[in-house]
């Protein structure tokens, strides 16, 4: 919804810079994640103090129970098979959005209040 709101109301330029910073803020948390593998909290109580591995796979935790009320395997197929099974940290759900409310601040001025404290409430 942002990037529409910006593609449309603000300058030409903006959108470019806005998709590289996202790419940038990307590919740096997952070097960050594949440096230093740090474990979510399911890994200590399925498997103790040992040694994190990539070998190891991931696990859907807590959101196994959503399958098993919905009856499907969404979370679990994805989240045993995916490439990167210990990426907690860092935590782009919080990263992105401040980049978003960052961008939009830069371009609607008058509503960056706003932007930030939607992102510091959510």
């Amino acid at each position: 919804m942002s990037s529409l709101l910006m593609f449309v109301f603000a300058a030409p330029s903006t959108i470019p810079v806005f998709v590289q910073s996202f790419g940038w803020m990307s590919m740096l948390a997952v070097t960050i994640q594949l440096v230093f593998p740090w474990t979510p909290l399911w890994y200590e109580i399925d498997h103790g103090l040992v040694p994190a591995t990539y070998d190891m796979p991931g696990s859907p935790a807590g959101l196994a129970r959503i399958d098993a009320i919905l009856g499907m395997d969404l979370y679990k197929a994805n989240f045993t098979t995916g490439p990167l099974p210990f990426s907690a940290f860092p935590s782009l759900h919080a990263g992105y959005a401040v980049l978003e409310a960052f961008c939009m601040s830069h371009c609607f001025p008058r509503h960056g209040i706003c932007f930030i404290m939607y992102v510091g409430w959510a």
